[in-house]
């Protein structure tokens, strides 16, 4: 490609925007591309009359540009180069003109996003807003997002308008743009004691907490502070029922509230049920939940030396057994059975 040739490019006017500031324009600039296998640039020139160009982008190898600082109410007209590798410059493609709106001839456009809430886990509510001053029926509408999921913690997120304009309108406008707000708020979460039984004289059981109210998975050590959980009650208390109160839970995420359990403390353990079946001994007793039942034997009951016999089962509330097979020769002669709190 030789000086004073132009291959095959044709300067469009491909868009037009609103620059920051109101008495400025900017406009994108879009050409075919040349159809020599040379070319290795565009330059685009620009200026306030017509073939007398005072200003000059060097696009690169794209077939657009993007031309900025433009005033308000002046008329410019734009045209196009090529260059080869070797830096020789083609002569200029056709011409083209834009007068940029003034000012004050610019309405304005405003989009607003309304302000939303939610709590906790669920999922965002519609988000909506408004747009104000659009003029002759123009075809611009807004979408409104936001980065918050149901999985975001308790807090504040924008809710961020972005307009559209199918018809390249917005020139026509100078655009304010109002964010929203969404409020995640704290879900209510209820921590119950949970009651139990112990017997008089006793160590007291481990004391447990059910939770109701979480969401997204969460859990017990989804808490910044665990519960503390305790008891008026001790092992010397005498027999009653004795409060279990949870407190001092927390997070950020749940509105907590609690619910006292009891701990009712009973004579001592019920007696031992005693039957044979052939050579099988079977003991058993009623249960409570939250103890570990071990049956123990003695060969004398004058000078006892307890050993476990078995293994040790989990009281459940209901009627627990334990069989001895007496074929064994084992020197069983007397039995109990001790009882300790099971674990947490």
């Amino acid at each position: 490609m030789g000086p004073g040739k132009f291959l095959g490019m044709v300067l469009v006017l491909a868009g037009l925007s609103g620059s920051v500031q109101a008495t400025q324009q900017s406009v994108t600039l879009a050409w075919s591309p040349s159809t020599n296998a040379d070319v290795a640039g565009y330059h685009v020139y620009y200026g306030g009359a017509s073939r007398a160009y005072t200003n000059m982008v060097a696009a690169g190898n794209v077939t657009n540009a993007a031309i900025s600082g433009l005033l308000g109410g002046a008329e410019y007209f734009f045209a196009a180069t090529t260059v080869d590798s070797a830096g020789v410059e083609s002569l200029f493609s056709n011409e083209i003109s834009y007068q940029v709106p003034d000012s004050g001839q610019l309405a304005v456009l405003a989009v607003t996003a309304a302000n939303q809430s939610r709590t906790y886990g669920a999922p965002n509510p519609v988000l909506t807003g408004t747009v104000t001053g659009l003029q002759n029926a123009d075809n611009i509408t807004a979408t409104f997002s936001t980065a918050a999921t149901p999985a975001s913690p308790v807090g504040t997120y924008s809710i961020v308008p972005a307009l559209i304009d199918p018809d390249g309108k917005l020139t026509n406008y100078t655009v304010t743009i109002n964010n929203g707000t969404l409020t995640v708020s704290p879900v209510p979460l209820t921590i119950t004691a949970v009651s139990a039984t112990s017997f008089c004289g006793a160590p007291l059981p481990p004391l447990t907490a059910a939770y109701s109210g979480f969401v997204n998975g969460d859990t017990a050590s989804s808490l910044t502070t665990p519960p503390a959980l305790t008891t008026t009650a001790t092992a010397a208390s005498p027999v009653g029922s004795y409060p279990i109160t949870a407190s001092g839970a927390a997070s950020p995420n749940y509105t907590i509230t609690y619910v006292n359990g009891t701990l009712s403390v009973i004579a001592s353990a019920p007696a031992l049920a005693v039957t044979f079946s052939g050579n099988q001994l079977v003991i058993s007793t009623p249960s409570l939940s939250g103890w570990i039942y071990q049956l123990q034997s003695t060969a004398s009951i004058l000078s006892p030396s307890w050993v476990n016999a078995g293994t040790p089962l989990i009281g459940t509330g209901d009627v627990l057994q334990f069989t001895c097979d007496l074929s064994l020769g084992l020197p069983f002669q007397s039995f109990r059975i001790a009882l300790s709190p099971a674990g947490p």
